[in-house]
């Protein structure tokens, strides 16, 4: 049994042929457990993407990273849609960092995750955001103060 792209190996669907049909669904499929979180948000699938799974294919085995074991694709701007200018191969650490979850600080002129800043800092994430949350101190007093 094979597939008309031709990737497919001992009658499983590949990884990346499996990333692209739980893109579509997540997107585009109502009854989807994750529909919510994407389709629902509006969140698409390019059109070319959504109609061509060689296109798709072509786009993102180009990019940094691609088949590489700890590495899935990322939305780059969690907002936008699925296209190519918009996605990336990126570890879990890494898309941790791109949640809509995330508590933005803005610190030496750049606006990142708290717990982004506090890993490149070695700082205690609990600590800082407790300080800025619950006491309400600014983000140089919170990182500066023992």
């Amino acid at each position: 049994m094979g597939y008309k792209h031709g990737y497919a190996r001992k009658g499983k669907k590949p990884k990346i042929y499996r990333i692209w049909y739980a893109m579509k669904g997540r997107c585009h499929c109502k009854t989807d457990s994750a529909y919510h979180n994407y389709g629902g948000r509006g969140i698409e699938v390019c059109k070319r993407w959504r109609e061509s799974f060689q296109a798709f294919y072509d786009d993102v085995s180009k990019l940094p990273h691609f088949g590489e074991e700890s590495y899935t694709l990322n939305r780059i701007d969690n907002d936008g849609n699925y296209e190519p200018s918009n996605v990336e191969w990126a570890t879990e650490q890494e898309q941790s960092f791109n949640r809509r979850t995330n508590f933005l600080v803005t610190y030496n002129a750049r606006t990142l995750p708290l717990k982004q800043l506090t890993n490149e800092l070695g700082l205690n994430y609990k600590k800082i955001w407790k300080r800025i949350k619950v006491f309400g101190w600014n983000i140089e007093k919170a990182l500066k103060a023992p």
